[in-house]
């Protein structure tokens, strides 16, 4: 994280490179609203820009009927916040990557956090009275000034305090999934793209309650988590992917339809009968972190058709199934294991390249080098010293420690009202690691090369743990021995 500063074989259709793609519509229907039969003309994101879609189409929502899928739109980017952020999710609408708030556990201040940044956010309310926040830059403070002034209450600012790199502490967001908004929202997801591949039939007059359900809700949910989804499913094409398949199963007489998102969240929904149709089936994977089409999607057709999923008896059943055997927490888990495997490649390869920069210099001023870029990423090396000190706190050396009167947690406290946020003994602690990892690719640069998987090793290892480890515990086992 970034420092807050004060911060059978299928056959593959090419997709057409217009932003306004109407492919696999019928001449027929394709210019009604799937809500209220009128003409449609709005420019609806076939995946919701929010979350990266690209690609529109005008033939599927009126305008007023668009707009009211706002809030289920806003409902599912508000659930997948955190995800998207650290992944680096730009949004169509504002070119820009939504922050994900986050509460650091030991102030309570807000933090606001994307792949690139982590800066103050500010709190939403502040009562009358004299207050010392944490801003990262005037110009934010001002924002938020004026923000407050909206609300009724006049900002004056009476000091300025010191300017630094704070290094946060461990950070807490709060997350959602689900529940009846999050799937009627991926039911509208499911539905638009029905009616883009197949528009006749998503006009079917059977499918109605289905679309009356996602516009208006309802007590019968019709769409689920599929916790057990078929093997193709998990296959899309690209790495953070989403996957949207949807067509008629024509022995069980059904449209259906099937949402897998970044390859860990899925979902099933019968959108309602479709007796008499023959088997269709469309594919498509999205690449949320593509800017642009057409690289943005990619639409399959399968040789063979897929069977509908099949609804669950006990829908609150099986969810409690899920969360009490951990195989809820472990998509989870898996998910932010994957998007900070990514940040850690990218963070190598964005040493790589500085390293590279430097080009034949003397060995010093290499070592010299190298620490200022490895303290570039202190942030970095406090969160592998936070993560040692966990472990090292019900061990027999920490055992040992704390009867000298030697606590190793002091290798990581925070201290609120330190510019930095940090105390000076781990300061201290986070300055011999940082030194220790220096030397490490100093060694690593004068041998066999420093190339971008070393660098990855050497921000995430076992071995730079240990290392980071032994750095920071120097002068206690000193003592201890």
């Amino acid at each position: 994280m970034t420092s807050a500063h004060g911060k059978a074989q299928p056959t593959t259709i090419a997709c057409h490179p217009r932003r306004d793609d109407q492919a696999g519509t019928s001449k027929t229907m394709a210019k009604t609203c799937l809500v209220c039969g009128k003409k449609a003309g709005s420019a609806e994101h076939i995946f919701p820009a929010a979350l990266g879609g690209r690609r529109t189409n005008r033939g599927i929502y009126c305008t007023l009927h668009n707009n009211g899928y706002g809030p289920l739109a806003e409902e599912l980017t508000c659930q997948l916040e955190v995800f998207n952020a650290q992944l680096g999710v730009v949004q169509d609408h504002s070119k820009r990557v939504r922050p994900a708030a986050f509460t650091e556990v030991s102030t309570g201040h807000r933090i606001d956090v994307t792949d690139q940044t982590a800066v103050f956010g500010g709190p939403d309310t502040i009562a009358p009275g004299e207050h010392t926040l944490a801003f990262s830059s005037l110009e934010q403070a001002r924002d938020w000034a004026a923000r407050q002034a909206r609300k009724g209450m006049k900002v004056e600012f009476i000091g300025q305090g010191v300017t630094d790199t704070y290094l946060p502490g461990v950070l807490h967001a709060q997350i959602t999934l689900g529940g009846p908004a999050g799937l009627r929202a991926i039911g509208y997801i499911g539905q638009t793209f029905l009616a883009h591949a197949f528009a006749d039939i998503a006009r079917q007059p059977s499918l109605k309650p289905f679309i009356d359900h996602t516009y208006q809700g309802g007590d019968d949910p019709l769409v689920w988590w599929d916790h057990d989804p078929p093997p193709q499913i998990l296959t899309s094409h690209f790495p953070f992917g989403h996957r949207i398949v949807v067509g008629v199963d024509a022995a069980q007489g059904v449209a259906y339809g099937r949402v897998s998102l970044f390859s860990s969240l899925h979902f099933a929904m019968i959108f309602g009968p479709a007796v008499g149709l023959a088997d269709q089936i469309r594919i498509f994977d999205i690449d949320p972190l593509a800017l642009k089409a057409p690289v943005d999607l990619q639409e399959t057709v399968p040789a063979q058709a897929w069977p509908a999923p099949t609804r669950p008896l006990d829908m609150a059943s099986e969810m409690t199934r899920e969360i009490t055997s951990g195989r809820a927490l472990e998509r989870i888990t898996g998910l932010f294991a994957r998007i900070q495997d990514r940040e850690r490649e990218l963070a190598a390869a964005a040493l790589h390249a500085q390293i590279t920069q430097l080009g034949e210099i003397a060995a010093h001023e290499r070592r010299e080098r190298l620490f200022d870029l490895v303290w570039g990423e202190r942030q970095r090396v406090l969160g592998m010293l936070r993560r040692v000190a966990d472990e090292l706190s019900e061990s027999e050396v920490a055992v040992g420690l704390l009867r000298l009167g030697l606590d190793p947690a002091t290798l990581v406290a925070s201290d609120p009202a330190a510019s930095d946020g940090l105390t000076e003994g781990a300061r201290g602690a986070l300055l011999r690691a940082s030194v220790a990892l220096s030397e490490q690719m100093a060694a690593d640069m004068a041998g066999e090369g420093l190339t971008a998987a070393r660098l990855k090793h050497w921000i995430s290892s076992g071995e730079a743990h240990a290392v980071v480890l032994k750095a920071a515990l120097a002068p206690m086992l000193e003592i201890l021995a």
